[in-house]
């Protein structure tokens, strides 16, 4: 369609008039309902997202997808607003961990990764914060698949909590997955020492070092 190859080569002052054009021809068209919906959240426009599949869920009451996508934008709004509310308090010599945890946290959930990585990587560089803090940056960290991060916040809890031998596999774990095998070895190399025999059995049933059992080390 016309309105598609707008869209296309970004002209979407005219592919949102083509879009209304055709809802106006046909008002339960899935198909423009969705992608004007789409080109408001293109331009930044999800209030005008969610009006537009609001008003097409009362056309379409059995429409699950259009319901889901205006839960799903609802639920993003809300994360944007408590974004905005958080950054306002951060970076203030007050701040405070749990603001700073549930904004790293907000970041990713909003699929802001490169401000979560940062927001993360200045965290871990403060070994004054309590272990738990760091525990949760690699909790995070695991969501997102990112073993260096896991790795860098894991470190810095282990230091702290030395004796946590589960700790020390997760560290080890992380460092497997980026391939740097003399921290992999000595992270559970530690987890032995403080865990014993319970930790050589957890590591041997351990699927995350399955490639690791072959080595004499």
């Amino acid at each position: 369609m016309l309105f598609r190859s707008y869209v296309a080569r970004g002209r979407l002052g005219e592919g949102e008039q083509a879009f209304r054009e055709a809802l106006e021809l046909y008002p339960l068209s899935p198909e423009a309902n969705f992608r004007l919906a789409d080109l408001y959240l293109r331009s930044n426009r999800s209030d005008d997202a969610v009006a537009v599949m609001e008003n097409f869920c009362r056309q379409d009451p059995g429409n699950d997808r259009a319901a889901q996508f205006v839960a799903e934008m609802k639920g993003r709004n809300a994360l944007n607003l408590r974004r905005v509310e958080l950054e306002k308090k951060i970076g203030g010599a007050g701040t405070a961990i749990g603001d700073a945890l549930e904004l790293a946290d907000v970041y990713r959930r909003l699929g802001m990764i490169q401000p979560f990585t940062d927001l993360c990587r200045s965290l871990i560089k403060n070994h004054q914060l309590p272990p738990q803090s760091f525990l949760r940056i690699a909790q995070m960290a695991m969501e997102q698949r990112m073993p260096d991060l896991i790795g860098d916040a894991m470190d810095v809890y282990c230091g702290q909590l030395p004796t946590d031998s589960n700790a020390w596999l997760d560290l080890a774990a992380a460092r497997a997955m980026q391939s740097r095998w003399d921290e992999t070895l000595k992270a559970l190399q530690q987890s032995v020492r403080v865990g014993g025999e319970a930790a050589i059995a957890r590591i041997r049933d351990d699927r995350r070092f399955a490639p690791l059992q072959s080595w004499p080390s």
